[in-house]
């Protein structure tokens, strides 16, 4: 069984710091300083408390769909620590179905497919809104050949 780590590079930071999305008047002037725990780091994305792998070779911000998840791994798979679950809204759920999904593959071998959303980021107590990052569920090279990617 494949395990599937959401992953998160310095770029995060450094978007915030540099002119990401919407910031605020005075966040340019502050440093931002985020422990770093085996590897992981703690963000809130639209009020979710996620722990992200931290990974200097991965474009972006990665969450996993909760909801897939919990149904790969098993109801409150997303509990344990690390699993770096989102769970869409409600009022605006995931739709792997109908939206634009992005592959990416793994040099381990595992591979995940992400659909692009947006919404509020908070790193080290600094808020960026409409900040950009995807939502991934596992797939297998077969399937993203299968798709068409």
């Amino acid at each position: 069984m494949m395990r599937y780590f959401a992953a998160v590079l310095l770029e995060v930071a450094i978007k915030i710091c540099y002119g990401g999305p919407v910031l605020e008047p005075d966040a340019l002037a502050k440093t931002l300083t985020m422990p770093v725990h085996e590897g992981f780091v703690t963000v809130k994305i639209d009020g979710q408390e996620i722990d992200l792998f931290l990974d200097s070779g991965y474009p972006g911000l990665s969450v996993m769909d909760g909801d897939w998840y919990e149904q790969e791994y098993g109801k409150g798979a997303c509990t344990r620590r690390r699993a770096g679950c989102y769970f869409c809204p409600k009022e605006h759920p995931c739709d792997f179905e109908r939206e634009e999904w992005f592959p990416t593959s793994f040099g381990d071998g595992t591979s995940i497919k992400s659909i692009i959303r947006s919404g509020s980021l908070v790193l080290d107590g600094q808020e960026a809104t409409s900040y950009p990052f995807r939502v991934s569920r596992g797939a297998s090279e077969l399937e993203l050949f299968l798709l068409g990617s």
